[in-house]
């Protein structure tokens, strides 16, 4: 039987759309246990709990389950943790795009945190300092804010804190060690890795990088110091030490999708969601220690709820007096640390916000004002109301057309028809410079601190700095002429500005700054592009155009469209990490339209009713403008192949089957011989060369997409069918020389081998056998 809890409107503190889940559990086959049981998510507004845990780990007892419906208007329970001292469950909640939070003995539910991506993934509590942390794909950070004392002490986004968001892609799973304070988490981005920091975020290392596809979960054994993770695409069920070695595989299977993973003494409990199975594994063989229990349901992260996993030994922050978070440090006291936007006092205690700082923002122009919003807005406007700060900058008359930021200077420039102002934060805006006709296009090399802007009567992009006492552009010079060029953005780590030509017929050209040439990147299916952004990370370049959105990856390929109903006028667009947001306007009202690229979610918009005619904006957070030897970010770090951060230092490393050479950036793969076995790997769509469980290197060729191979002893050479060049069998000789095409057909190749006595190759088409 389900129990319904209903979410009651309790507006406080002049913030409206704030819920408060208050929930009495009336049917007695719905209660919580009361400890010692594994509950999980499903991804619904759905909490499952497992009746008779114990006497099915210890006696092999059919347990039972109880699911509870928490919430009502919203779907999306993901991660969970728990607080056993203050009998908190943790949720994340892509729902409503929160951490929730649950008191298992008052029966009283508030949200702690609003304001996560859709994409949140899992939580973990640190039971010793009183903290939760997060994992947000979309933001690519983890968050993490202090649990109130109780229920009825918690508000909303109460000292929030970014403690990593530097060098991740899609942060997933995570979990606590606070007795060693230590968070580690999983990133399934691009290069999928397993990564460790201190609770501050502090003295990163990167622990497990190869053998990993997607790593959803991860969990902490506090009793044999090791983490343990899920791998639902391999099969696999993992677990290393603390730093990394000492890495087994407890179980595999290619037939199951092992998700959420928790540790109880010597029992692995997992999660199996093609089955819809709990499983519980012994932690030393991996053999199975119970029969499989079905819920009925699809269970994603799971805790197991315990004081013995949660010892509390250390109750130093209790009595610290830390004004916004505390955290229990390597010596075992307890320190404290302020909320993003807060700096800690010299008491060690207090924290004073920095006046008049941003602290990841969107920053509007507004007519001819300055405004900013939180980035996290986009996705609290459904809860919280947050009035823009409209005291950023800007000028008393005149509307601002373009605008350009200055991160590490805390600075805006924008322009007003032919003036160039420059201006800090919530100070008096100067010009600095004065051009001959309307300005048309402005953007910042924030690398070299130069500016480079296009004007309306001219085919030339200038470019200036900032010089003299008088903090002006002096002598200004032409850097490349173009026909008509507007809208120009810059690429600074490239070296490399985008620009918007022509008059009647519309391109975008790519001028390279080092030898001032150029070269059209699109010049079909343009009617009017305006407001170009490049994003570095993503290596593509945006625009928007009458109905629609357009991007392109800077080599010119990768075209894509996102196609606007209606004839809304589109202005002002930006990326910021996986979001795409851009205006849009109809009338006297615009809306902010926000793309979730790592999303199948829809793309959803809000009215921006507290901004009169928002034309345009860019974003401020300190990580978006890197300077000086950032690790990793320029040259791939001068990597071949993988470029990873460890602490503050980037390290390379090699693709499975290369081995990394004595200059430890280059990567070369071993010669063919005729000791190993090869194989396909259709996950990474190369062909490796097997000698051992320890001995893999991949074939260095123009292997692209190999569907089956086959070796030819005789001549020396390794035969495979190419589905990426036209259905074409290709061979190459054992030390890696004499690539060559054999055959293509127009239709498919289905399978190859190879007559040893007489060296003819077979191959299949979904019709016929051919031989050659």
């Amino acid at each position: 039987k389900l129990c319904i809890c209903y979410l009651a409107g309790n507006p406080s503190m002049g913030i409206i759309y704030i819920f408060v889940v208050v929930c009495e559990i009336v049917f007695v086959k719905c209660q919580i246990p009361s400890d010692n049981f594994l509950f999980g998510t499903t991804g619904s507004n759905v909490v499952w709990f497992l009746n008779g845990t114990k006497e099915w780990t210890d006696s092999n007892k059919k347990p039972t389950s109880t699911g509870i419906n928490f919430t009502q208007n919203f779907q999306g329970l993901h991660g969970t943790s728990y607080f056993h001292a203050r009998n908190y469950l943790v949720f994340s909640y892509a729902g409503t795009k929160s951490i929730f939070l649950s008191d298992i003995t008052s029966k009283r539910n508030v949200y702690s945190y609003i304001g996560t991506s859709s994409s949140v993934g899992h939580v973990a509590v640190d039971w010793l300092s009183g903290n939760v942390y997060w994992c947000d794909g979309t933001f690519g950070w983890i968050g993490m804010l202090p649990l109130p004392a109780s229920v009825e002490r918690a508000s909303i986004n109460d000292k929030f804190k970014v403690v990593v968001d530097k060098y991740l892609d899609i942060p997933a799973g995570i979990a606590v060690e606070p007795s060693h304070q230590w968070i580690f988490w999983t990133d399934i981005g691009k290069q999928p890795k397993i990564e460790r920091s201190s609770l501050e975020g502090k003295e990163r290392n990167v622990l497990v990088l190869h053998g990993l596809i997607l790593p959803v979960s991860i969990t902490v054994d506090t009793t044999n110091n090791r983490i343990y993770w899920t791998d639902p695409i391999r099969g696999t069920i993992e677990s290393c030490d603390f730093y990394g070695n000492n890495r087994k595989v407890l179980r595999t299977d290619i037939n199951a999708q092992y998700y959420g993973i928790e540790v109880y003494k010597n029992f692995v409990f997992v999660s199996e969601t093609s089955k819809n199975e709990m499983l519980v594994f012994s932690d030393t063989d991996g053999r199975q220690v119970s029969d499989p229990y079905g819920p009925g349901v699809k269970v994603l992260s799971i805790g197991y709820y315990t004081n013995e996993n949660q010892v509390v030994n250390n109750a130093a922050c209790a009595t610290k007096g830390c004004e916004h978070i505390c955290i229990i440090g390597s010596d075992s006291a307890a320190t404290c640390t302020c909320q993003d936007g807060y700096t800690l006092q010299t008491n060690g205690l207090q924290c004073a916000a920095e006046t008049q700082v941003l602290e990841r923002s969107i920053v509007f122009v507004n007519n001819s004002k300055i405004c900013a919003l939180p980035i996290t807005y986009i996705n609290i406007y459904q809860h919280l109301k947050i009035l823009p700060d409209c005291d950023v900058g800007g000028v008393s008359s005149g509307a601002i057309t373009h605008i350009a930021i200055n991160v590490a200077e805390d600075a805006i420039y924008f322009t007003v028809d032919t003036i160039i102002y420059r201006q800090q934060f919530y100070q008096t805006a100067s010009s600095i410079y004065t051009a001959s006709s309307q300005i048309t296009g402005l953007t910042f090399d924030w690398v070299t601190n130069i500016f480079y802007w296009t004007i309306s009567e001219s085919n030339m992009i200038y470019k200036g700095s900032i010089s003299g006492t008088t903090q002006t552009i002096l002598n200004p010079e032409a850097v490349i002429s173009l026909k008509k060029p507007t809208y120009i953005t810059i690429s600074p780590l490239e070296s490399v500005i985008f620009a918007v030509t022509g008059e009647n017929s519309k391109q975008i050209e790519i001028v390279n700054l080092s030898n001032s040439s150029s070269n059209s990147l699109q010049n079909t299916a343009l009617t009017n592009p305006k407001w170009l952004i490049y994003n570095r990370q993503k290596d593509r370049l945006y625009w928007t155009d009458v109905r629609k959105i357009g991007s392109i990856s800077s080599s010119g390929t990768g075209l894509k469209f996102i196609t606007i109903d209606g004839i809304e006028n589109l202005h002002g667009i930006g990326v910021y990490k996986d979001y795409l947001l851009w205006l849009q306007s109809s009338g006297s009202s615009t809306k902010m339209h926000v793309d979730e690229l790592n999303s199948a979610d829809l793309t959803y918009s809000f009215v921006m009713d507290d901004l009169s005619s928002p034309s345009m904006f860019v974003f401020y957070d300190k990580n978006i403008q890197p300077h000086g030897n950032v690790p990793c970010v320029k040259d791939n770090g001068g990597c071949q192949q993988i470029c990873v951060v460890h602490g503050y230092f980037e390290k390379c490393d090699c693709h499975l089957g290369y081995q990394l050479q004595a200059d430890e950036k280059s990567c070369i793969s071993e010669t063919l011989d005729t000791t190993s076995f090869l194989t396909i790997d259709k996950l990474s769509n190369r062909l490796y060369k097997v000698y051992n469980s320890t001995e893999i290197y991949s074939v260095d060729t123009g292997v692209i997409s190999p569907t089956d191979v086959t070796v030819n002893y005789k001549t020396d050479s390794i035969i495979w069918i190419e589905s990426s060049s036209g259905n074409s069998i290709k061979s190459i000789k054992m030390d890696g020389t004499s690539e060559t095409t054999i055959t293509s057909e127009s239709s498919a190749i289905t399978s190859v081998d190879v007559d040893a006595s007489t060296s003819n190759i077979y191959y299949t088409t979904p019709d016929s056998i051919k031989v050659l």
